[in-house]
């Protein structure tokens, strides 16, 4: 007797944080990771029903339709999408640009630093994606898609924490969301005195 193992493509787990339309949409509009596998959503005016994380142009909202699993929308009378395949239950693959960034930021906790004969240099836009064998401009757009932010605002994040874990805080008040600003109005003040005199 031959075992049938089903290629359907179907929930992984349950998640609050997908379980209405609105934020499934949200998922689908912003192509969210975390959503695939979850459910999948279809496009009444093609038929056609894919992952979250499908890389196909983004259809109107009015048009979209969400499912639990991929079974449910074959049954609605879809098809699955030649692109993403959702009927396979396996996960969608990474970009390799995303791959290798994420392996890169494995090695490297603070993820732009590079010590060198005990010091600790700051790694450039350039440094980072020749070492993850990108061009920089492929490297920049790929990191943003990975973390969220630039890698820019990423070391500036970074540059901010060991600073912080650095000096001593006098009062339990949290750092400033945009960082430290250095005021120098009292530099101004005191050469416009002594220029006064």
């Amino acid at each position: 007797m031959k075992e049938t193992i089903s290629t359907h493509y179907t929930p992984q787990q349950p998640d609050s944080a997908f379980a209405d339309d609105d934020s499934r949409w949200e998922a689908v509009k912003s192509r969210n990771p975390k959503a695939d596998g979850l459910f999948v959503y279809a496009v009444r005016s093609t038929g056609v029903y894919s992952r979250p994380t499908c890389k196909a142009r983004l259809a109107h909202r009015f048009n979209t339709a969400f499912f639990k699993s991929s079974i449910e929308a074959q049954s609605a009378g879809y098809r699955p999408c030649k692109r993403c395949h959702p009927e396979d239950s396996a996960p969608m693959p990474e970009d390799i640009g995303v791959a290798k960034i994420r392996a890169f930021m494995k090695a490297r906790p603070l993820a732009a630093m590079m010590e060198k004969d005990g010091t600790i240099t700051m790694l450039s836009l350039s440094q980072m994606a020749r070492q993850v064998g990108l061009s920089k401009w492929h490297f920049h757009r790929e990191f943003k898609k990975c973390f969220g932010v630039t890698p820019v605002e990423y070391l500036r994040i970074e540059k901010a924490a060991r600073l912080a874990a650095s000096i001593e805080v006098q009062d339990e008040q949290p750092l400033p969301k945009g960082g430290f600003q250095i005021k120098r109005e009292h530099e101004h003040s005191e050469r416009l005195d002594t220029t006064s005199e």
